[in-house]
């Protein structure tokens, strides 16, 4: 039987200086893990799914073993959930989280419950109910892009309205474009109101993790980094930082283009074609349903 570790160590022995032990860290696989901790029938192996079937994640268990027992030195991409934007890695690739650990020292879980992740201190904030842990198929996350942070969707409290309500209302709030953004003030000419429509609809999409609140019907099973999408389009639609109408086909060529860039591979016609679907379900989602929150660090920052 082979496995992954992680060198944690290594050690001369004291009367054969030709042997070396090494101290390794067991890495799990998704085959080592239940269900409930993977999607291992979902996920595609990517780096944009919170789990993935070439994801190794980190476990509190020690093995010593001969140096000349190690078969094989990988590569492993590293990579944290504390930023928006996830490196593109190669479906062939493994890689790790940084921030996310099990806390077993078994090599399988003998319960099919799922074993809590142990996330890093960055996830969430002080007042977490939930000490740091994050459980990515039972719970929503919300991402601040000012902050460069993620939050449980719980810890955030009481949502300050909804899109459609704060877009209408005089609450006295101050706002984010990304909000109160009225769509492309262009030639009406080359206006599409269909495509204005859907416009405005991507640029208040909520940029979360899990989506099991109701706030968007699904989660996308494909491999594509949603929030590094949804953030640029953000900025870039708000700034006037467009060249194209808004008119079919720019505006598909346009999001497929940003699009081809979020997905791992780079380009793929399957990939693409399922983000593209699913963006044409969200954007579908109604404003009255987007609810919007203050968030924890800032006051003034709206996720």
């Amino acid at each position: 039987m082979s496995w992954i570790g992680e060198v944690d160590e290594i050690k001369q022995d004291a009367e054969d200086h030709d042997v070396y032990y090494v101290v390794l860290r067991v890495l799990y696989t998704a085959r080592d893990l239940s269900l409930g901790v993977q999607y291992t029938e979902h996920a595609a192996g990517d780096a944009a799914a919170l789990t993935g079937k070439k994801q190794l994640i980190r476990s509190n268990a020690m093995v010593r073993c001969y140096s000349t027992d190690i078969l094989e030195v990988i590569h492993v991409a590293r990579m944290t959930l504390d930023a928006a934007n996830f490196p593109l890695v190669d479906p062939t690739q493994f890689w790790l989280r940084e921030d996310i650990a099990v806390n077993t020292a078994n090599e399988k879980p003998l319960s099919d419950e799922p074993v809590a992740i142990q996330v890093s201190r960055r996830f969430c904030h002080g007042d977490c109910a939930k000490q740091g842990l994050y459980l990515p198929e039972r719970e929503t996350a919300r991402f601040c892009p000012e902050c460069a942070h993620w939050f449980h969707t719980q810890c955030l409290g009481t949502p300050l309205g909804t899109v459609q309500g704060l877009r209408s209302g005089d609450n006295g709030f101050k706002l984010p474009s990304w909000i109160t953004w009225p769509g492309p003030q262009c030639n009406p000419a080359l206006v599409d109101h269909t495509t204005v429509g859907e416009a405005v609809s991507m640029v208040t999409l909520p940029i979360e993790r899990g989506n099991n609140d109701g706030t968007l019907p699904g989660s996308p099973q494909w491999a594509v980094s949603l929030e590094s999408f949804l953030i640029s389009l953000r900025n870039d639609l708000v700034a006037g930082r467009y060249a194209f109408s808004f008119a079919e086909p720019s505006w598909s060529d346009h999001l497929e283009d940003r699009l081809a860039g979020c997905v791992v591979p780079p380009g793929d016609d399957d990939t693409l074609t399922a983000a593209m679907s699913y963006l044409n379900v969200a954007t579908n989602n109604p404003l009255s349903e987007r609810k919007v929150y203050l968030c924890p660090f800032d006051d003034t920052h709206y996720i």
